[in-house]
């Protein structure tokens, strides 16, 4: 090996652990994040797939919590190879592959929310038309299929890219908008799809969860149960599947109910719709005008009797569930927004495409990684705002505890024999 090429390679290698520590307030904090996003969300999966009831909003966490691990897993670590070397990466495929997981995320998990956007509009403005769970597992692989066409660009755009080290005269290479892609205008297009996309998810999400607050607010004005005036036959009849669809999708039992509350269930679902069967046959029976006042009072007053109750708890469970995703959406902007700022700077030459200082550095540095925020800090909005999460990660922590616990016991006995 000549002498030249060797002095070269150990240059290059003292200016990338140089580059390392500069870097270093970035790399900790990715770190940090990601062992907190793989645990997280690894208990998430766990919790919402082997101890929850499988719901259509249920299905969307689930969904979420597993792009967020697929980031935390995929991602982060190859971005952490990156950090590391930042003059001397070579592996053009595991950029280009970084780059598509990352891009893959950030859009399925855009297709996601907007779903879940109209899911929660539905359940909350129109309880009629609520997903079931085959169409929320549908809309969930549309999001992938999406998500993987809508990212392929990254595997053409991105590779390795020659950089100029602090030592004049030699030059690195980092995993960056490719040699072949420099001053073409496909970055620019790429970078444009996914502002479009982020732009279309804010501006459905927004309109959507206005309605919702409008409508939450009505209810609020009106609660459920209070006497208001004359209601309708369809307005009933509303009512009662609302409450019938709210209290099985919305729930939020582990365990099934036992037979004592599944005949209770069963008896009441009955008793409500045999008041609306009798209803029905005394209305077309009679075809009297005063009968049916007669009859809607009838109904009313018999379905108040058992309904208000079930059709609070159940009402309260959708709006609790939407705030979940509400806060979740925006996580999503907070972390994403700084991402789609600096690139944008860089891509149009405003801003960081030369560094004036190693502050400025890394500050880019942080704010190009700023989208991974959203995928550890979803599991803490499930654990602050769903009770129910709460409970069950209380309970798996108790049994580790006590299973460690009995292990140690068991241990000093058996050493004794």
């Amino acid at each position: 090996m000549e002498p030249n090429v060797t002095s070269d390679q150990i240059l290059l290698e003292e200016a990338n652990q140089k580059k390392v520590m500069v870097l270093l307030p970035v790399i900790i904090p990715v770190i940090i994040i990601m062992v907190l996003g793989t645990l997280g969300n690894s208990l998430v999966c766990y919790v919402y797939y082997f101890r929850m009831r499988k719901t259509p909003s249920h299905y969307f966490v689930l969904f979420l919590a597993v792009l967020d691990l697929v980031s935390c897993c995929i991602g982060m670590p190859s971005e952490l190879g990156d950090l590391f070397l930042p003059y001397t990466f070579t592996l053009t495929f595991a950029c280009k592959f970084l780059r598509f997981v990352l891009s893959f995320t950030i859009i399925s998990a855009c297709i996601t929310l907007i779903s879940v956007a109209f899911d929660r509009y539905y359940k909350v403005c129109k309880p009629l038309k609520g997903f079931p769970i085959r169409k929320v597992q549908i809309l969930c692989g549309i999001a992938i299929i999406i998500g993987a066409v809508l990212s392929w660009p990254a595997l053409v755009i991105f590779g390795i890219k020659t950089v100029e080290t602090p030592e004049s005269g030699l030059y690195g290479t980092e995993c960056s908008t490719s040699d072949a892609m420099g001053g073409t205008v496909y970055p620019l297009i790429y970078y444009a799809t996914l502002i479009t996309a982020f732009v279309v998810t804010f501006a459905i999400f927004t309109t959507l969860y206005v309605r919702i607050g409008m409508e939450i607010y009505r209810r609020k004005k009106n609660p459920v149960g209070e006497r208001g005036p004359p209601v309708s036959r369809e307005t009933l009849r509303r009512r009662e599947l609302t409450t019938s669809i709210l209290s099985d999708d919305e729930s939020t039992s582990a365990e099934p109910c036992s037979d004592e509350e599944t005949t209770r269930n069963l008896r009441t679902n009955r008793s409500s719709f045999s008041h609306l069967r009798n209803y029905i046959v005394n209305h077309f029976r009679s075809g009297v005008n005063s009968d049916l006042k007669s009859s809607d009072s009838q109904l009313e007053n018999s379905m108040d009797i058992s309904l208000p109750a079930r059709r609070k708890k159940s009402i309260y469970r959708s709006i609790r569930t939407t705030y979940i995703f509400l806060a979740v959406f925006i996580a999503f902007l907070i972390s994403f927004l700084p991402y789609l700022i600096v690139n944008i700077l860089k891509t149009t030459k405003t801003a960081f495409h030369e560094f004036n200082s190693t502050t400025e550095e890394v500050i880019y540095n942080l704010c190009v990684r700023s989208f991974f925020i959203s995928n550890f800090i979803n599991p803490i909005i499930y654990s602050l705002l769903n009770k129910k999460f709460q409970k069950e990660c209380k309970t798996l922590f108790r049994r580790y505890c006590c299973r460690c616990c009995l292990k140690r016991q068991k241990s000093p006995a058996t050493n004794r024999r």
